[in-house]
């Protein structure tokens, strides 16, 4: 195992690592009265079941200690094209409430989301790693998302016999009633109510 690393030359490896892909977005939190928003360039999924999303954050900024004590976060999409919300929300602009004045939604954690966002996801904080370099890092479990203009999705798991699972949305959860655990299929509440309903006309006929 090597253990004496040559020390990186990182002007070259920066010019590289622009090669993974990133994408601005929006982290928002809130916790008591105090709001926070900054764009972000990483932010990862890292589960589908349930669904997981990884968010870098420099070191230092006011949003970190919000988002740890509310333990939620939303992660909101932004119109590449919309540079004016981006440099409102630029890591130089973080003192304060960034919020005031601005057309908001907000989450069902509460989180604050511009109008103008495409789209978020809300995230219930489930880990914070702190590691050696400037960016410390939030795993985010995705309870609700939901596009502009569009309903809200919430998400839930549906575990398989084999003890995989999907996400599904709210507009699919009347086929992801039943849930099924070691294979077994339980009924919901109306089939069971639908042979009660049989056994007992049975039972007349008898």
């Amino acid at each position: 195992m090597q253990t004496d690393w040559t020390p990186a030359d990182h002007a070259a490896v920066k010019q590289i690592m622009e090669l993974v892909p990133s994408e601005f977005h929006l982290l928002t939190s809130c916790f008591a009265e105090a709001r926070a928003g900054i764009v972000v360039r990483f932010v990862q999924r890292c589960g589908v079941t349930p669904p997981m999303l990884a968010v870098a954050v420099e070191k230092g900024q006011p949003i970190s200690p919000i988002v740890r004590d509310s333990r939620a976060f939303a992660v909101c999409v932004l119109d590449r094209t919309d540079t004016a919300l981006r440099r409102h929300f630029s890591p130089s602009n973080s003192v304060g409430d960034p919020f005031l004045g601005l057309a908001c939604i907000h989450t069902p954690s509460g989180c604050p989301v511009p109008a103008r966002a495409i789209g978020w996801f809300d995230c219930e904080l489930v880990r914070h790693l702190d590691v050696e370099s400037d960016h410390e890092i939030y795993f985010g479990m995705v309870h609700h998302a939901a596009r502009r203009g569009g309903p809200t999705a919430s998400i839930s798991a549906k575990v398989n016999g084999n003890g995989n699972g999907t996400a599904q949305t709210n507009g699919s959860a009347a086929k992801a009633a039943r849930v099924r655990t070691n294979g077994i299929s339980a009924p919901t509440p109306a089939r069971a109510a639908r042979a009660k309903r049989r056994s007992h006309r049975r039972a007349e006929k008898r």
